[in-house]
C-alpha cells in the first residue's frame, strides 16, 4: 500500500507567528489603556476633585488657575514619577531576569535598590546639607543614583566569569543586600530622632510630594536607557539561545550584555533616587508579563507596562484605602506572597 502525498497547494500552513504578534499588539494596547486610566484617575482625584474634562483642558493649556496649579504642580509630578518608576523597574527586571535566566534575578533582590538606599541614607545622616564634588553639590538623590551604580559595578565584577551565571549572581546579590541593610541599620543607630524619622519615611518608598525636579532626571534616564536596550534588542533575543550559540551566530555577547545590564541598573538607581526603594515591582511585573504574553522570557515593553500599572494602582490603593500610606508598603505587601510562590515554583523545577 502506498500513501498519497497531498499537493503543495492543498497543504495548510500554520501561522502562529502572526497570531502571536497580533495578540501581543492587542495586549500591549490594552495594558497601555489600563495605565492611562490609572493616570487620569490620579490626576482627577484628591481632596479637590477635578473632572476629567477639566483635566484634559489643563493638559492642553486651558483651565482656570486653581485647576492648573492642582494638576500641573501637585498631581502631574506624582503621576509621572509613578509612571516612570514603573516603566524603569519593569524594563530593568525583564532585562536582569533574562540575562541571568533566573526569575529571582530582579534589581531589588540583587542589591541594586538596597545599595542605592544605603548611599542615600548615609548622605541623609552624615551629610544632610550635601557633598560638594567639583563645585557640584550631591544631595540625597545624587547619592542614591551614584550608590546604585557603584553597587552594580561591584556585583558585575564579582559575578561575571565569561558570562552571568544565574546562581552566582543571585547569591552575590543576597550578600550585597545584607551588607547594605547593615549599613542602613548602622546609620539609623547613629542618627538623631528627626533624622531617623526622615530615613524611615524615605525607605518605605513614596510618591508623595514629588516635584518636577524628580520627574526630569528620571525620564531622561529612562529615555537613554530604553534607547540602549532598543539598540541591543536583536542580539538580546539571540542571547536566549545561550552564550555558545550566540557567539557562533556572530553576536558580541559581552558588548550586548553591557548594553543591557548598564541601562537596567542605572534605571533602577534612578527610581530609588526619585521615589525611594519601591520593592517587588521589578520582581513581579516581568513574570506577570511573561504569563500574559505567553512568552518564554519576560517581554521588556510588556513588563514596563505591567509595572507601571502596578505602581499607579498601588498608589491609588495606598491613598484611598490605607489613609495616604506610602506606595512601597502596598507593593511590599503584595510582592512578598508573590516571592514565596515564585520560590516554590523555582524549587520544584530544580528538584524535578
Amino acid at each position: 500500500m502506498t500513501a498519497t502525498l497531498p499537493r503543495p497547494d492543498e497543504l495548510v500552513w500554520p501561522v502562529p507567528r502572526m497570531r502571536i504578534k497580533r495578540r501581543g499588539v492587542l495586549l500591549t494596547l490594552l495594558l497601555a489603556a489600563i495605565v492611562v486610566i490609572a493616570a487620569l484617575v490620579e490626576l482627577a482625584s484628591g481632596p479637590y476633585f477635578i473632572t476629567l474634562a477639566d483635566v484634559a483642558q489643563v493638559v492642553v493649556g486651558g483651565g482656570d488657575r486653581i485647576d492648573r496649579v492642582t494638576v500641573l504642580d501637585w498631581r502631574m509630578p506624582r503621576v509621572l514619577v509613578g509612571l516612570g518608576v514603573g516603566v524603569a523597574l519593569g524594563a530593568a527586571g525583564a532585562i536582569t531576569q533574562s540575562l541571568a535566566r533566573n526569575p529571582l534575578a530582579s534589581p531589588d533582590l540583587l542589591g541594586v535598590s538596597m545599595g542605592a538606599s544605603a548611599a542615600a541614607v548615609t548622605m541623609l545622616v552624615l551629610l544632610p546639607a550635601g557633598l560638594v564634588i567639583g563645585g557640584v553639590t550631591v544631595g540625597t538623590l545624587g547619592a542614591a543614583f551614584l550608590g546604585g551604580i557603584l553597587v552594580s559595578v561591584v556585583i558585575t565584577a564579582l559575578a561575571y566569569r565569561g558570562g552571568l551565571e544565574s546562581m552566582r549572581l543571585v547569591l552575590i546579590g543576597v550578600g550585597v543586600n545584607a551588607l547594605a541593610s547593615a549599613v542602613i541599620s548602622l546609620m539609623l543607630v547613629q542618627s538623631r530622632l528627626a533624622q531617623a524619622a526622615d530615613v524611615v519615611s524615605w525607605l518605605t518608598g513614596s510618591l508623595e510630594a514629588r516635584t518636577w525636579g524628580q520627574v526630569v532626571p528620571l525620564w531622561i534616564t529612562i529615555g537613554v536607557g530604553m534607547s540602549l536596550i532598543a539598540l541591543a534588542a536583536f542580539d538580546f533575543r539571540l542571547t536566549h539561545l545561550g552564550d555558545a550559540v550566540s557567539r557562533a551566530l556572530g553576536v558580541p555577547v559581552r558588548t550586548t550584555l553591557l548594553l543591557l545590564w548598564i541601562p537596567a541598573v542605572v534605571m533602577t538607581a534612578a527610581t530609588v533616587a526619585a521615589a525611594g526603594p519601591i520593592t517587588f515591582v521589578a520582581l513581579a511585573a516581568p513574570q506577570l508579563a511573561r504569563l500574559l504574553y505567553r512568552s518564554p522570557t519576560p517581554p521588556v515593553i510588556g513588563s514596563a507596562l505591567v509595572a507601571a500599572a502596578l505602581v499607579l494602582y498601588a498608589d491609588l490603593l495606598a491613598r484611598y484605602a490605607l489613609g495616604s500610606a506610602p506606595v512601597g508598603i502596598v507593593t511590599s505587601a503584595l510582592g512578598a506572597p508573590f516571592l514565596l510562590v515564585l520560590l516554590i515554583r523555582v524549587n520544584r523545577k530544580v528538584t524535578v
